[in-house]
């Protein structure tokens, strides 16, 4: 399906819902939209930051303090400060949402090790596709793995194009659906009043900077412009550089290289939006957005003859042929055109607030290597492989919004969601090795509707909601049989402001996600082993339940919660020895429903503005975690470890400057499944306890000029984080045989420890 094609119906579509609103349209007062002003001093994930909004924990406008789970706002000014170059660096201040990345050690066939990049987002301790991820309400693009092809959900962002992040944690599905088991993490991009001050018509920035983590540079340009009934604005950013850096020193090649294997990677990112104001009260919008992302890799830790490349025959019936040659070329790219309707009028009688959002979205992802080997004859000298995986979406997203007072202070909030994905992935191989359809391509089905009732009684707020959701996966060749369900998602918060010092909150949510169409479909017959689909998996569930407290004591802010989550009807892949359709015993593998997971913890932010200009904050989340299989419990792998924060920051009018000590307790062996048939990971390598200093430092020269500069690691610590090597770094070597490719357990652990002391330095100037 072609973008070109799609703009023009979504314009149609939004100027039909236009017409038919504008009929009750009444006078109404109209409303800035510039984002909230946010004062020196109330930055960072780490800070209860009670001036910001969300509207992402109840589909309304409310201010983080005053709703009924922890919920956290990111800003781009912080994007900015901090020089994050990925959603990575953006929550590296946040003591319960992580992002995995592992070390690229992937090969052309065997293994994936980092070749997704920025994996997932974990929250809490769940990750993947069980977290909702969104850009202006769109869902972000599902994370995929099959053999060599991994495609990771971070690559399809870039945190220079958002104005703000939000991060909504526990079961949310009541909001948007499907996939909000953990949590839900909206980027919301840059809209033309942004880049306007007040009594302006126009404005904009321009910004570059240097990381000397992956030596890498950033340039970005941004303007908007209003004239009459009209907005629109212009974003663009380009951003190149090489391998991430890590503390090994073996630059060798083969199984015992501890360096970043080399890399050269680009980022290219357009964002435009236009707005046109049809009255006072309603407005229309188009915005087309698109990324770019290249990343070419020399994969000199796969050479020699430690298993990149294995073959049939030889002794013990494998031949481990020697590499000399492994690259990579990767190409990760999304598009969205979508168009937009609002509308607000807050004497009208029924309907006071209205937003409809039509889309199309494409993502691709092409992953192409190359192998040469020297003395087996017997085979090609080369192999290559084309790996692709696509998802291409079309969808619609309402929300109205009616405010009644007749029987009591009432706002409701309700509307639909709908969206159909066309899926499809294919392993092409060449000189060497078959081609593989991990699963049909075919059509995925997400349709969803919600009400909320948001009370106030005096000093409590009361806030319910229900939704329903169906789902479907049908295959658009072969014959496997289709998939579909459905879930009711119930949701019960209140907020009790008894006093300003004390306001005590409690959240009942639920959650589900649907299986995705790999998981149901998945079929290949391989040699001594085959993937079964399952057209019978059930979507995974999970009740959340949180109680805290906010408050504020002078200039004391703190905020404290606690909450228990259990999720049921898991999706594992599970292989056992059997055969199918007739043919030889071999290993069999398929996902299925079957562990229930249990999460608990607790979570503790600060902030104190103690004297004219200073500032100190702290934050801290523990969780604990298992997963119950056939009646078996063990530890869940993907929980993080105890996480503190501490920071303290100077602003001043021309300049400023703050420290983070972030400390990460090590992961205990009590707390990890080494089981593999369970799920975890034998001889998994544990991470210590680490204490980092991160310092950042800001000078504004001249009224419109702003120089950023930062200092990370200071001490130049070694340390692992172990959302990067949970599942993959191992403590035990293992040689080249039966069909395994050799590991070395030291260098693998060397190669996986985060970065050493590094620094950015940047420049912003505004017009």
């Amino acid at each position: 399906m072609s973008l070109r094609k799609h703009p023009f119906a979504a314009i149609a579509a939004i100027t039909m819902a236009s017409i038919a609103m504008s009929a009750h349209s009444q006078t109404a007062t109209t409303e800035d939209g510039r984002p909230i002003e946010q004062s020196r001093g109330e930055r960072g994930e780490v800070d209860v930051i009670l001036k910001e909004v969300t509207v992402t924990s109840t589909r309304s406008p409310r201010k983080v303090d005053n709703v009924p789970n922890v919920v956290t706002v990111t800003t781009a000014e912080e994007i900015q400060e901090k020089g994050d170059r990925n959603i990575k660096d953006l929550f590296n201040n946040s003591v319960d949402v992580t992002v995995p990345q592992q070390t690229q050690r992937f090969s052309l066939a065997v293994g994936s090790q980092g070749r997704a990049g920025n994996e997932s987002i974990n929250i809490r301790g769940l990750q993947g596709n069980n977290v909702l991820l969104l850009v202006d309400g769109i869902r972000v693009p599902n994370a995929f793995s099959f053999g060599a092809l991994s495609v990771g959900r971070g690559n399809f962002l870039d945190v220079d194009g958002f104005r703000r992040v939000e991060v909504v944690r526990g079961p949310s599905s009541t909001q948007y659906g499907s996939d909000g088991l953990a949590g839900i993490v909206n980027f919301q991009t840059f809209n033309p009043s942004d880049f306007i001050k007040k009594g302006e018509t126009h404005g904009g920035f321009a910004r570059t900077g240097y990381s000397s983590v992956d030596t890498s540079s950033n340039t970005t340009f941004g303007y908007g412009g209003i004239q009459d009934h009209l907005q629109g604005m212009v974003l663009g950013n380009f951003q190149a550089g090489h391998q991430y850096q890590n503390q090994g020193s073996n630059n060798s090649t083969g199984i015992t290289r501890t360096a970043p294997n080399p890399a050269d990677y680009s980022n290219w990112y357009v964002l435009t939006k236009g707005f046109a104001q049809i009255d006072r009260n309603q407005k229309l919008g188009i915005t087309y957005e698109s990324q770019n992302v290249t990343q070419n890799v020399n994969n000199l830790s796969d050479l020699g003859t430690g298993g990149g490349w294995i073959s049939f025959g030889g002794p013990g019936g494998f031949t481990y042929n020697n590499v000399v040659t492994s690259t990579s070329q990767d190409k990760t790219t999304r598009n969205r055109v979508s168009g937009e309707y609002d509308f607000k009028d807050s004497g009208a009688l029924y309907v006071q607030k209205a937003n409809v959002m039509v889309y199309y979205q494409d993502a691709d992802v092409t992953q192409n290597a190359y192998q040469q080997q020297v003395g087996n004859s017997r085979l090609s000298s080369w192999r290559s492989r084309n790996n692709t995986y696509s998802q291409d979406t079309y969808g619609i997203n309402t929300t109205l919004e009616s405010n009644t007072t007749s029987i009591v202070n009432q706002r409701l909030t309700y509307g639909f969601d709908w969206s159909s994905s066309r899926i499809s992935s294919q392993l092409n191989a060449a000189g060497n090795g078959s081609s593989i359809t991990p699963a049909p391509k075919s059509t995925y089905n997400l349709g969803g509707a919600f009400l909320q009732s948001e009370m106030e009684f005096n000093q409590v707020s009361v806030i319910t909601a229900l939704r329903y959701d169906s789902y479907s996966i049908t295959p658009v060749t072969g014959s496997l049989p289709s998939n579909s369900g459905s879930a009711v998602s119930p949701r019960i918060g209140a907020i009790w402001n008894i006093a300003r010092e004390f306001r005590p909150f409690a959240n009942w949510g639920t959650g589900f996600t649907a299986p995705t169409p790999d998981q149901t479909l998945s079929y290949f017959a391989g040699s001594g082993y085959t993937n079964i689909p399952n057209p019978n998996l059930k979507p995974q569930t999970g009740n959340g339940f949180e109680v805290g407290a906010r408050g504020q004591l002078q200039q004391f802010r703190y905020q404290a919660s606690g909450y228990a989550n259990y999720y049921k009807d898991f999706i594992s892949q599970v292989n056992y020895l059997g055969s199918y359709n007739g043919s030889a015993p071999q290993t069999l593998y398929q996902f299925q429903n079957l562990s229930n997971v249990n999460i608990w913890g607790w979570d503790v932010r600060t902030d104190w503005a103690f004297a004219q200009g200073w500032q100190a904050n702290a934050a801290m989340a523990y969780s604990y975690g298992e997963q119950t299989q056939n009646g078996i419990s063990a530890p869940l792998n993907t929980i993080q470890p105890l996480r503190a924060i501490a920071g303290l920051r100077y602003d001043a009018s021309t300049w400023g400057a703050f420290a983070n000590v972030i400390w990460n307790q090590g992961k205990s062996a009590d707390r990890v499944n080494f089981n593999n048939a369970t799920g975890g990971t034998a001889n998994q390598f544990l991470s210590p306890t680490s204490t980092v200093l991160n310092l950042t430092g800001y000078w504004k020269p001249l009224k419109k000029l702003t120089i950023n500069a930062n200092l990370n690691n200071v001490f130049n610590t070694t340390y692992w984080n172990w959302s990067d090597v949970q599942g993959s770094v191992l403590t035990q070597n293992r040689a080249a045989a039966g069909g395994f490719s050799g590991y070395n357990a030291q260098a693998a652990q060397q190669s996986a420890t985060a970065a050493p002391r590094n620094w950015q330095i940047s420049a912003r100037y505004d017009f």
